[in-house]
């Protein structure tokens, strides 16, 4: 679509095109589709499929190409982690999924060490969970964090940022103290898609779930990924739209809904 045909688009809709200089953000489209992500979307919204069946055999495509566990596709990084989330509180359990965002009775709270807060972790609240921060502002330590894992504890919430941890411990290390307390970890790994070799790495870095934005690797603006433990991932694709439909579930993903296309143009883009 040349520049003229894009202004009249968009002033038709009452809004101005811009130049992007600025990469994958969300707030400027989140992507722009190759031409075969493109036709294979296309062709894909000729037919109808069964949602639940097309999100279980795309997973499982998205896992032997990243080399982890398991994998759901999502409507964004952020949905990944909301049903995430969802899953290291309730599981599968029908009476526990039907209480959320309730979560008397089950580990209602994540972890997440104070100088890594960001405003994302209010995605994970949203399942019903109360954030707890481990340390000070500027400073969490291994002792910090042991301190706040406890019988209440769903999971531990860790932002991959890229960069060196500068007062909080590493991701490696994360690990290693929720795991000895048996606790989960939730990685977001939004954009660690680049180069390939750090994508894979991370889809099976070891933390129990991964989420990564899809629109960094091509696939549409509202879509993602939800990698690791098969058993977590399996809990979180029963909170999926798709399992509310399909079967007497009654998951907490329902208002996140993808369609076959994003299914299908995730899949064309990491291919």
């Amino acid at each position: 679509m040349d520049s003229e045909r894009a202004r009249a688009l968009y002033a038709d809709l009452g809004a101005v095109p811009v130049i992007n200089a600025m990469g994958n953000l969300t707030m400027l489209g989140g992507s722009a589709p190759s031409p075969t992500v493109r036709a294979a979307m296309e062709e894909a919204g000729r037919y109808y499929v069964d949602m639940d069946q097309l999100l279980e055999s795309s997973g499982q495509i998205v896992a032997d190409l990243l080399g982890c566990e398991a994998a759901l596709i999502t409507p964004g990084c952020a949905a990944a982690l909301l049903l995430g989330t969802a899953a290291c509180v309730a599981g599968d359990d029908s009476e526990r999924m039907e209480q959320l965002p309730d979560t008397a009775g089950m580990k209602g709270e994540v972890v997440i060490q104070a100088p890594q807060h960001y405003k994302y972790e209010r995605v994970v609240r949203m399942a019903g969970v109360r954030l707890v921060a481990a340390g000070s502002a500027e400073l969490c330590g291994r002792s910090d964090l042991q301190a706040c894992l406890g019988p209440e504890t769903a999971a531990v919430l860790y932002p991959v940022l890229g960069s060196p941890p500068e007062g909080f411990l590493p991701l490696q290390e994360v690990l290693e103290v929720a795991h000895a307390a048996g606790v989960p970890v939730i990685a977001d790994a939004a954009y660690q898609v680049s180069p390939l070799d750090v994508f894979r790495q991370t889809a099976s870095c070891g933390a129990d779930l991964v989420g990564f934005g899809a629109k960094y690797f091509g696939a549409p603006n509202s879509s993602g990924l939800l990698c690791g433990r098969r058993d977590l991932v399996e809990a979180a694709r029963a909170h999926t739209f798709a399992a509310f439909e399909r079967r007497p579930l009654p998951g907490y993903g329902r208002p996140l809904k993808i369609d076959r296309q994003e299914v299908v143009g995730v899949v064309t883009a990491l291919r």
